[in-house]
């Protein structure tokens, strides 16, 4: 009786830690997406700058860059999955 006691514990230990496991990589997994959000958020506000920029003839940099930006974080996002 107290060893089937002990298996159930063990078991129970192995369901706590998966569980745990599981939690741990849907918490990175959301940081990620809020991350990778509020990075086009603010690629999209660079490229309209960008778009401002080069109307005026000023300064066409932040809109070149961002597009590149994007297609890396893109990779990466692949990569992951």
């Amino acid at each position: 009786m107290a060893h089937s006691w002990g298996t159930s514990q063990y078991d129970n230990l192995g369901i706590e830690i998966s569980c745990l496991v599981v939690l741990m990589v849907d918490f990175s997994m959301l940081w990620i997406c809020i991350w990778y959000l509020s990075m086009l958020l603010i690629e999209t506000d660079h490229t309209e700058h960008g778009i401002t920029d080069s109307q005026k003839g000023t300064n066409r940099t932040p809109g070149k860059s961002c597009p590149k930006q994007i297609s890396k974080l893109r990779a990466i996002r692949s990569e992951e999955i």
